[in-house]
């Protein structure tokens, strides 16, 4: 009988096993970025099924095990993995803000099942991607952190903008908090530009010889196409600490996002030039790219600088939950 989840370890014995679904993309993506040992697991509808990931993942060993995100049944996971070997330390990493809840009620419930695991003691410790939430659940008695998403390592491009036939990048999938009409538009305001997108439904109004759609990539595809693009757009309406707008950074390409997370609060420069409030505005977003474009030779210098500050923030945080 195939097994309904994947194992993919690359060690004989890992100190750390990430735990994700394996189609939740931006936080599988997330998950790989904290460690390469990873059990790829969707929903858990029994306890049988729960006791037998467990028992397949504690054969590596573990000395912890992060579960990242919290499918329906990953409470049922902790509990499994704790009563199998007590001395293992479990971690739940929350990638969600709470404006994601609204009327997403079974969600919320996956949730509290999850901090209820948690109270029972199956989990050590709760990591939050989103710091008003760990700030919240901490003063709730939660043993909550703070935990920013790690990308991965690439080269640095040299891209020079071509403003003549500028490429940009509108990366999402079609969620309503992705607010990807709004930043198609921006883009397809500026003059001779292509749009590269995931995906998108046809809207009249969108200029259809100007919009690629890429579809759902893997991260081999998408990493390359991020880096080809002269700006990357993720202008969310909430967002936690998104991958999208550190992997643009980690390849030196600028990435204008919304002020919904902290990911340049540590740089007046690029927060003043990346950060855009007026969200729903597709003119303000307009000329926000096109003040990067004005600006894009600094702009690269300053990521540079910036990226070895953020990185050690990063590392900081994920100390701090794992230790």
């Amino acid at each position: 009988m195939k097994p309904f989840f994947k194992a993919n370890i690359i060690e004989k014995n890992p100190e750390i096993i990430g735990v994700c679904h394996p189609h939740w993309r931006g936080i599988r993506s997330a998950t790989y970025s904290l460690t390469a040992n990873v059990f790829e697991v969707p929903e858990i509808q029994t306890l049988l099924r729960a006791k037998k990931v467990a028992e397949e993942i504690l054969k590596y060993q573990p000395k912890k095990i992060i579960l990242s995100g919290y499918p329906c049944g990953y409470d049922l996971l902790a509990k499994s993995l704790k009563e199998q070997r007590p001395a293992v330390r479990i971690f739940f990493l929350s990638h969600t803000p709470f404006t994601w809840y609204t009327e997403r009620f079974d969600e919320t419930s996956w949730l509290e099942k999850m901090l209820n695991a948690h109270k029972s003691g199956y989990i050590e410790k709760v990591g939050f991607a989103k710091e008003a939430a760990a700030l919240y659940f901490k003063e709730k008695g939660v043993n909550a952190f703070f935990v920013m998403n790690r990308p991965g390592k690439y080269d640095k491009t040299k891209r020079i903008p071509n403003l003549k036939n500028p490429q940009i990048g509108v990366w999402g999938s079609h969620m309503w908090h992705r607010n990807l009409v709004n930043q198609v538009l921006a883009g397809l305001m500026v003059e001779n530009s292509q749009i590269h997108m995931n995906e998108l439904p046809e809207y009249f109004f969108i200029d259809k010889e100007r919009v690629k759609r890429h579809g759902v990539l893997s991260k081999e595809e998408y990493i390359p196409l991020l880096r080809s693009m002269d700006i990357n757009l993720y202008i969310s309406f909430t967002d936690c600490f998104p991958m999208t707008v550190i992997e643009s950074m980690s390849c030196g390409i600028p990435c204008i996002t919304s002020d919904t997370s902290g990911i340049y609060n540590w740089s007046d420069y690029l927060k003043d030039m990346l950060v855009e409030s007026k969200i729903d505005n597709p003119v303000a977003i307009r000329d926000r790219i096109k003040k990067v474009f004005k600006n894009y030779s600094r702009i690269k210098k300053e990521i540079a600088v910036y990226l070895p500050i953020l990185y050690g923030k990063i590392d900081q945080s994920l100390v701090e939950f794992l230790k």
